[in-house]
């Protein structure tokens, strides 16, 4: 599925706030990003927003640029709410909420279902 639906994002995290924040890591990763329309929605969900679906050995096994590309550091997983993907265009999108409950094998999860805003 993800790799016949799937588009490359990158998956960021920033450390500090407003001007003076810098983004601690970022990696790109595969995943389907499906968005809501009104007929769509229940629950909490709003029009307009959107779930995507990330493995989460790809997460987990990245080697990612830190602020200084010169030091990769690993993927400091799990992924957490207000982590970022950012799509190709650029537009990035706040990660609302993290489920790692729902695609499980086992007690295994297999994928994260995030919630996105923006």
């Amino acid at each position: 599925m993800l790799a016949q639906r799937g588009q490359w994002v990158q998956v960021r995290r920033y450390i500090g706030s407003g001007q003076a924040r810098a983004a601690l890591t970022s990696t790109p990763v595969l995943c389907v990003i499906r968005s809501f329309s009104g007929e769509d929605l229940a629950g909490l969900m709003q029009q307009g927003a959107r779930t995507a679906i990330i493995i989460v050995a790809d997460v987990a096994d990245a080697l990612v640029s830190p602020v200084d590309p010169d030091d990769p550091v690993d993927w400091p997983s799990p992924l957490q709410r207000n982590d970022k993907l950012v799509l190709a265009s650029g537009q990035e999108l706040n990660i609302e909420d993290v489920d790692s409950e729902t695609r499980k094998v086992g007690d295994v999860a297999i994928a994260y279902e995030l919630r996105l805003k923006g």
